[in-house]
């Protein structure tokens, strides 16, 4: 009677086992995917490499007249507009204040049933 049984017990796999199995191979393609990862990070990484020798070899020239930033031209990250770099500091502060200002200064009251 007894080897029968047994017989039967490895025939039929327990439901601890299918989930083991089912966690194996998850954890099996999360290394696969980490690897992938790894690799594309390591690809990426002998490209800043080479970037950063050939711009450590770059010398600059001091005779070059410097180009005048304050005409340049950037836009605001809050609202969107174009102001100069001379201005931008105070434009920007003075927006994002305007912003916490409005989100404060209206609270909302939730009444759930």
């Amino acid at each position: 009677m007894l080897p029968t049984r047994i017989q039967e017990w490895s025939l039929s796999p327990s439901v601890a086992e299918e989930n083991n199995k089912r966690e194996l191979e998850n954890v099996r393609r999360m290394q696969a995917q980490a690897r992938e990862a790894i690799a594309v990070l390591d690809r990426r990484r002998l490209l800043l490499d080479a970037h950063i020798e050939l711009v450590t070899q770059l010398t600059v020239d001091p005779n070059l007249a410097e180009e005048d930033e304050d005409d340049a031209i950037i836009y605001c990250i809050t609202c969107g507009h174009e102001i100069s770099t001379r201005t931008c500091i105070k434009h920007m502060e003075r927006c994002y204040n305007k912003v916490v200002y409005y989100s404060t200064a209206f609270k909302y009251e939730m009444n759930l049933p």
